[in-house]
């Protein structure tokens, strides 16, 4: 009889959580890009191990070297990229499944001169061409008809 009264209860507090727990369908999977607007190019540059996260929730991730991320989200909920140099930047999820990411992080080119200078123009214009062939591979394809979150 005491097993009785307890295996009960039981069932009904197991029931209760698995109902509670019932599978999120709105979620769906975002793609988008992380770039900088680098100021001896023309072309925006990929900015890579940019943070970008879901606010409210523990789901995050980092873009990778050609600044491209994927994470589960909802409809309404806001994306936060933020990382080295990188303002934090906030964008509300919307019926888009691509999101292209305009950091504006270009913050040591006026305390360059010289050689570094010329250098970092380099590595800029060559990242610049880098990226242009892979525009033109499709890579950043969803970017041609997305407008881009400052």
């Amino acid at each position: 009889m005491f097993k009785i009264k307890i295996l009960i209860p039981s069932f009904f507090f197991i029931s209760a959580l698995s109902f509670g727990q019932s599978p999120d369908n709105t979620a769906k999977t975002i793609k988008g890009f992380v770039l900088d607007n680098a100021e001896y190019t023309k072309t925006k540059v990929p900015v890579a191990e940019a943070k970008v996260e879901v606010k409210g929730t523990g789901r995050k991730t980092f873009s990778d070297q050609d600044g491209k991320f994927m994470l589960e989200a909802n409809k309404g909920d806001t994306l936060v990229v933020s990382g080295l140099e990188i303002k934090t930047i906030e964008i509300l999820v919307t019926d888009s499944e691509c999101y292209a990411v305009d950091s504006n992080r270009n913050l040591f080119e006026p305390l360059m001169a010289g050689r570094a200078a010329r250098k970092y123009r380099r590595q800029q214009q060559k990242a610049a061409r880098r990226m242009e062939r892979k525009i033109k591979e499709g890579l950043y394809d969803c970017l041609n008809n997305q407008d881009s979150h400052n």
